[in-house]
């Protein structure tokens, strides 16, 4: 396949991808990386080694093996950051190679989309997505942590130009270090870390946003923060102290509740990376560290022991990586 696209030039190509994404069809089939099963499952994506990798957790609890994606998609080049995001039946996965931001999607049937580029914000420090009502929504932390660089996806498979989400939403104080954005009951929500607190702000459906506040609560220096929707309810999961605690709190109307600590059974080192997902209405947690990545899950109010994610590991440390339920 890539042999084609190389023969038909690049202007040709890059038309033709765009299309492609999330549109009619897929154009690689599958083969590194296992196919969808009935049931909910969790599908992990982790940035290593220059590339993007993929496992799967069936509705049973099996994990199938990392798989390269870029084996199916097409490279586009060494890869910083990575975040996922359930777009209908779809995975959507974007991904930043030296300041442009691209999107691949895998579908339920096991095949991916051929890779994109959405556009060019400059040097991304964080990157998040969430997918509201048809539309996917992408979110860069740009310009030393002073922007956050706004782009959507619309349901023509149209994409809008970055713009500033600050400049709609308002500006949290400090440098922004970290971004995570998840839809709830229609509703964007997206949180950020900025000078080591948490800020989170709410975009209706009306697409008026409620302006970044304060989280409060989080006992410590927050690192990392992802969100997801928990059976109709805001999850926020974040790391603190140099990853060396992870707490989750919710939020019902305007109210957060109460942080409570994670237990990190299971974890050795710190957490240098977190992402929240939720399968079948329950909370599922991924984390990298310097040597793993490892995968709890909350059944009333109680956490399991963490344990490895896939039945091998990527080819690497895993610097950046999203979990999502699909």
């Amino acid at each position: 396949m890539r042999k084609t696209l190389a023969q038909v030039g690049i202007g040709v190509v890059a038309a033709a991808l765009v299309l492609a994404v999330f549109g009619v069809g897929s154009w690689i089939g599958n083969r590194d990386v296992a196919p969808a099963a009935t049931g909910a499952e969790l599908q992990v994506i982790s940035q290593a080694n220059g590339g993007l990798w993929h496992s799967l957790r069936r509705a049973n609890g099996a994990w199938t093996a990392f798989g390269n994606v870029y084996g199916e998609t097409g490279n586009p080049g060494t890869t910083s950051l990575v975040a996922t995001t359930k777009l209908g039946t779809d995975l959507a996965v974007v991904s930043v190679v030296s300041g442009r931001v691209f999107v691949t999607a895998r579908h339920a049937n096991g095949f991916w989309d051929g890779i994109a580029k959405i556009g060019e914000c400059g040097a991304v420090s964080s990157v998040a997505a969430a997918g509201v009502g048809g539309e996917l929504h992408v979110f860069a932390v740009t310009d030393d942590g002073t922007r956050l660089s706004w782009a959507t996806r619309k349901a023509d498979l149209t994409w809008s130009p970055f713009v500033d989400a600050f400049a709609v939403a308002g500006t949290p104080p400090g440098e922004v270090t970290d971004v995570a954005a998840t839809e709830v009951g229609g509703l964007l929500h997206v949180a950020v870390v900025a000078d080591g607190a948490l800020h989170s702000a709410t975009r209706q459906a009306d697409g008026t946003w409620s302006p970044f506040a304060p989280v409060p609560g989080l006992t410590g220096t927050a690192d990392k923060v992802s969100l997801t929707d928990v059976n109709g309810t805001l999850t926020l999961v974040a790391t603190a102290n140099q990853g060396e605690a992870i707490a989750t709190a919710t939020k019902t109307g305007a109210t957060w509740s109460a942080f409570t600590a994670i237990p990190t059974n299971g974890v050795t080192g710190a957490v240098t990376s977190i992402s929240a997902a939720s399968v079948a209405n329950a909370l599922h947690l991924v984390v990298a560290t310097e040597t793993a990545v490892l995968h709890s899950t909350r059944t009333g109010d109680t956490w399991a022991t963490f344990g490895q994610v896939g039945t091998n590991q990527p080819p690497g440390p895993t610097l950046d990586l999203g979990a999502s339920g699909v």
